[in-house]
């Protein structure tokens, strides 16, 4: 309703509790002209349209919030799901060619000193469920432990280097890059070879073995 109906519909509202408290038969003009009307009449006349009034904006704020508010949560939780979904869809459909994976596990992994930065690379290349084997140490199965026993390699030798002696070498979903390790500007310590499987892009499994140096 806009305001001239509101308007309206008030002093019609007057009028008739007037009526009730005076004589039969008042109009707008009888208002105005009788000043002497009483005053229990216009307040009990006003009471109602304060009450009214209120009554009618209460209800307009709650219909007016409160889909509003279920809007903006539904809206909410979509992006969240939106972005969780995207999240997912990319971390599904990231993946990388078997060389390109032997030389990150070589570098990003067991070569990387800081912490954050290699579990952030074991999220992105292994499975979950990925296993390495290492002939000295054993079994390591998913991404945690292989996050532990590389840091814990990497912590023997902080300033050793892995340098491949060759390209990596790619078969099917499996492949192999022999390495040599040591200080930069010395020798080489020791060598060895990665061998991998990989499944849809990522890191299934990683074969250590030491040889002989060149």
């Amino acid at each position: 309703m806009d305001q001239n109906g509101s308007f309206e519909s008030c002093l019609d509202l007057i009028c008739r509790e007037l009526e009730s408290h005076s004589r039969p038969s008042h109009s707008l003009q009888d208002i105005k002209r009788n000043p002497d009307v009483t005053n229990r009449a216009w307040q009990h006349a006003m009471k109602l349209i304060m009450e009214t009034a209120m009554g009618g904006v209460i209800d307009a704020v709650a219909n007016s919030r409160t889909p509003r508010i279920k809007r903006a949560r539904v809206a909410s939780v979509a992006r969240r799901d939106s972005a969780s979904r995207t999240q997912h869809q990319a971390e599904k459909t990231m993946s990388y060619t078997v060389s390109a994976l032997l030389l990150r596990n070589l570098h990003d992994v067991f070569g990387e000193t800081d912490p954050v930065r290699r579990r952030v690379a074991i999220d992105e290349i292994f499975h979950e469920d990925a296993v390495f084997y290492d002939p000295k140490g054993g079994i390591y199965r998913g991404r945690d432990d292989i996050d532990r026993i590389a840091g814990v390699i990497k912590a023997t030798h902080p300033d050793f280097r892995y340098q491949p002696v060759s390209p990596p070498e790619e078969m099917g979903d499996g492949g192999r890059v022999r390495w040599v390790s040591g200080s930069p500007g010395k020798p080489p310590a020791y060598a060895g070879t990665d061998f991998m499987i990989v499944r849809d892009g990522k890191i299934a499994a990683v074969y250590l073995f030491f040889d002989e140096l060149p």
